[in-house]
């Protein structure tokens, strides 16, 4: 699998579709919710915590040099500021190697808005990405990268 990750559009790929990739599961069968369907299984998301983050350590080093790009969704509302290098990295934008934010509104009225930002892998809170990932479809669990209509998408490239 290649793409040019200096001249590549997030929107039109698809990862199902592209060679050499591979699902994970990282609920190993459970599910989100309990039996009853409200509340919140806590041993799913242990789980998918532990999963993640052991995944992640496997395919990078601390030392890795990455593209992490967010790209977020607004429909029919106001772009609202997500705070991700704040909550998740120790870099301020002073110290970005670079960064690329481009507005897009679709045919649909879905703005959208990416952010591309080249660090190594030591300046993430990856652990803390992770969860909040993991959470991004269940409001109250924290930390939490969804805010109301804004539907972010994370994609971490291995530049190393």
């Amino acid at each position: 699998m290649y793409f040019d990750k200096d001249n590549i559009d997030i929107k039109t790929l698809n990862f199902r579709n592209l060679e050499s990739t591979c699902h994970l599961s990282l609920s190993e069968g459970q599910y989100q919710l309990l039996d009853g369907g409200d509340t919140i299984n806590q041993d799913y998301f242990s789980t998918v915590y532990k999963n993640a983050i052991n995944i992640f350590e496997d395919l990078f080093w601390s030392s890795d040099f990455i593209n992490l790009v967010h790209v977020v969704y607004t429909y029919n509302k106001p772009y609202k500021k997500t705070n991700m290098i704040k909550k998740f990295t120790t870099l301020s934008l002073e110290e970005l190697f670079y960064f690329k934010e481009y507005r897009k509104v679709d045919d649909n009225d879905v703005l959208c808005d990416e952010f591309t930002y080249h660090c190594f892998v030591s300046n993430i809170k990856y652990k803390r990405l992770l969860k909040a990932i993991s959470n991004q479809d269940f409001k109250g669990l924290i930390p939490n990268i969804k805010q109301d209509y804004n539907y972010p998408e994370i994609y971490i490239i291995n530049n190393t």
